[in-house]
């Protein structure tokens, strides 16, 4: 929206740029805004920002003109719009290894990275080159300072003579390729073809990985062999547990001490402190029995079993008839 309203405000002071006075009217028919009436308020506006002068004709007629103040804003607002439409710069860094100091020079590397980068008009943001170290080797100087400048997205671009100067280990090559992926860094290797920002570039690039995802795949399977292979033989796989004395944690929590304290007292985490409770309070509860409820019938049969001797006297005893 405010890229609209600079447009326009661009479009509006350059009628006012090579000409004197104007009235709104005047301005309307030039600048072909329509009807005259918000030629006008939208002139009052431009005066009120300072960036017009405002003036009466002998006749009372009101007459506007560009301001010393307008100029400066009218040349700002057309840098900003040409430097929207230049296309900016691409900031590529070279690099170039060599494994052994006798005999290799990275000059000839660098003469050829140099030559493609101003045939694509880039820029170069820094070489870096590592002089005796191995390809097998994933952490070298230069390459961790390069790796480090991409980070700080002070790259767009990486340029290298061939894969193997780069990396000689296809894990190391695809874990680069996606972290510049992310980084929104194009990678170009020169003898090989592979530019990222094209269509075959990326191309070669979903083959590397198809290639990783494959190769984590089969060091999956392994490792799931290998835990039930070690399964099978007894092991006990996981973290060891620890021995906590539940009576103890009863008896400081009985105290008044909080659970930190109990753990730091202890030397055990808060939860773990907590379990151990917890499962002697389910141990004991298991262990309680609970007296069987005595039944209706049950307590009829005692009373009648205590009281047996009382119903043998009384039915001993004669029955006198009624008179």
């Amino acid at each position: 929206m405010r890229r609209k309203y600079n447009s326009l405000k661009r479009h509006a002071l350059a009628v006012f740029e090579h000409r004197g006075w104007l009235s709104p009217a005047a301005w309307a028919v030039l600048a072909k805004v329509y009807p005259v009436r918000s030629a006008y308020s939208y002139l009052k506006h431009l005066h009120r920002w300072k960036l017009l002068d405002r003036a009466l004709d002998r006749r009372g007629l009101l007459l506007y003109r560009l301001s010393a103040r307008g100029a400066e804003r009218l040349a700002w607002l057309r840098r900003q719009h040409v430097a929207r439409r230049v296309t900016p710069m691409v900031r590529a860094a070279l690099y170039a290894r060599v494994s052994t100091h006798a005999g290799q020079d990275p000059e000839m590397q660098l003469l050829e990275l140099r030559d493609y980068c101003h045939r694509r008009a880039w820029e170069s943001a820094g070489e870096y080159v590592d002089i005796g170290v191995s390809g097998s080797r994933e952490r070298r100087p230069r390459l961790d300072q390069l790796l480090a400048d991409c980070r700080r997205r002070r790259i767009d671009a990486v340029v290298v003579y061939r894969y193997d100067r780069f990396a000689r280990s296809l894990r190391q090559l695809v874990n680069a390729l996606s972290e510049f992926d992310a980084l929104g860094i194009q990678f170009v290797s020169l003898h090989e073809g592979v530019d990222t920002s094209t269509p075959n570039g990326r191309l070669v690039f979903g083959i590397f990985a198809s290639l990783a995802e494959f190769e984590r795949q089969l060091i999956r399977e392994r490792v799931r062999s290998g835990l039930a292979a070690a399964r099978a033989r007894g092991a006990r796989l996981g973290r060891p547990r620890r021995y906590v004395d539940a009576s103890r944690v009863s008896d400081l929590r009985a105290r008044g001490q909080s659970w930190r304290e109990i753990g730091r007292e202890l030397g055990v985490a808060v939860a773990t402190a907590r379990d151990a409770l917890q499962r002697r309070s389910e141990n004991l509860a298991t262990q309680v029995v609970e007296k069987p409820r005595k039944s209706r019938r049950d307590v009829r049969s005692a009373t009648c079993s205590k009281n047996k001797c009382f119903r043998k006297v009384i039915r001993t005893t004669p029955r006198f008839p009624r008179q």
